[in-house]
């Protein structure tokens, strides 16, 4: 649900004096090699890629060529963590270290995507499900109070058999747009079918401020071919208690989800509301 960083299968990588040669280490890439991780003195000074090996003159040496942009990471750091890394810094290297500070693998931005891909609806570009787990969890251990939106399209299956799935899918994707403009900071999720998720450091009258936000903002929009389309939204929150432990993050997560859904068909059943509210829970009522 939430895979770390060692999960994944690094490209071959191998380490090298800052006086080696680029000729040198190009005939290494004839073995497979994509890094090579520059030392000095038992110092580690950077990182050197395949591709910018075979742009530098083959009469240099690794100190000339090297990337300092880089990082060490822990072997546990999650791979939603390493991707927000890299995102925000493309060209950076990530030097993941197990538990005994031994260089275990290296990853860049490239080397990430396919992994991260799979956790990304195809269709909306939204993030999948698992995500909520892994900024639930965050936010847990950051002690903050957490709110969960959980957001359906109304009578999306009438909509589907009226106007067909190739139009149902255009619906996904301008909702998914809005969820986005209105919500830049956070990170929603598809959670399947016509149903969307957010997981937020929000006290409960703020995640209650944003759903009614994001209702408006899909009451305004003009859909394709003027589908008429409404939206109901269930809202659930957890505040810490210092007295209380906090442990079995995930199945709290799973609690709060499962009751914001909840909220959520009690909102479709009691139209033309378009919101219902489950409270703020202790995490001693949820965990």
């Amino acid at each position: 649900m939430i895979s770390e960083i060692n999960t994944i299968k690094f490209d071959k990588f191998t380490i090298v004096d800052a006086c080696t040669s680029v000729r040198k280490m190009i005939n290494y890439t004839a073995d497979g090699y994509r890094f090579f991780i520059v030392f000095e003195n038992s110092h580690l000074l950077g990182v050197i890629s395949i591709e910018n090996l075979l742009q530098s003159h083959p009469n240099r040496i690794a100190v000339d060529v090297i990337s300092d942009n880089f990082e060490l990471i822990p072997e546990d750091t999650s791979i939603w963590e390493a991707y927000e890394k890299l995102e925000k810094n493309k060209n950076k290297y990530l030097i993941v270290l197990d538990c005994s500070n031994n260089i275990i693998g290296i990853v860049d931005y490239k080397g990430l995507l396919p992994y991260i891909a799979k956790y990304i609806d195809p269709l909306t570009g939204l993030y999948k499900s698992d995500y909520l787990y892994f900024e639930g969890i965050r936010n847990l251990n950051l002690q903050k109070e957490l709110s969960i939106l959980f957001l359906d399209i109304n009578e999306f299956g009438n909509i589907n058999k009226k106007y067909g799935h190739i139009n149902g899918n255009i619906i996904l994707n301008e909702i998914s747009y809005i969820l986005k403009q209105n919500t830049p900071q956070y990170n929603w999720c598809r959670f399947g079918g016509d149903e969307f998720a957010l997981v937020a450091p929000l006290k409960l009258e703020e995640g209650i401020a944003l759903a009614e936000q994001i209702v408006n903002a899909v009451n305004e929009h003009q859909f394709t071919l003027n589908i008429p389309i409404k939206v109901s939204i269930g809202i659930t929150g957890v505040r810490l208690n210092s007295s209380y432990p906090l442990r079995n993050q995930i199945k709290i997560i799973n609690n709060l989800i499962n009751k914001a859904s909840l909220e959520s068909t009690k909102a479709k059943k009691s139209l033309p509301a378009c919101l219902s509210i489950g409270g703020c829970f202790d995490i001693s009522e949820i965990a």
